[in-house]
């Protein structure tokens, strides 16, 4: 696998500061937590633009920012540096089981 030198994959600067900003949204600052949401937005985006939830698009965005702001909510401290990585498997497993969802009324109808 090529890595990148000028680019790190895990950057300790912005990780410190994503994490400052998390804590910052949790007790209520809403620019803190405008900020998480204006980084994660591509991340919804492109999680709520697949193929198969192309009928449920809406929902889908929808689930996928009330996943964003539980999982600043609801991240463990400890897993505060990682939590780029916290936040797409929540979003991704919020969004899928949306999905499973829809599918099972599909299949009932």
């Amino acid at each position: 696998m090529y890595v990148r030198k000028d680019k790190p994959f895990y950057d300790e600067t912005r990780a410190a500061e994503l994490a400052a900003l998390v804590l910052q949204a949790r007790v209520g600052d809403s620019e803190a937590m405008a900020e998480v949401c204006r980084r994660f937005s591509p991340l919804v985006a492109s999680l709520a633009g697949r193929a198969h939830l192309r009928t449920i698009r809406e929902d889908a965005v929808t689930v996928g920012w009330l996943g964003v702001v539980e999982a600043v909510q609801n991240c463990p401290d400890s897993l505060l540096p990682r939590f780029p990585g916290y936040v797409k498997r929540y979003v991704t497993y919020k969004i899928w089981n949306l999905f499973k969802h829809a599918r099972r009324v599909w299949q009932h109808e």
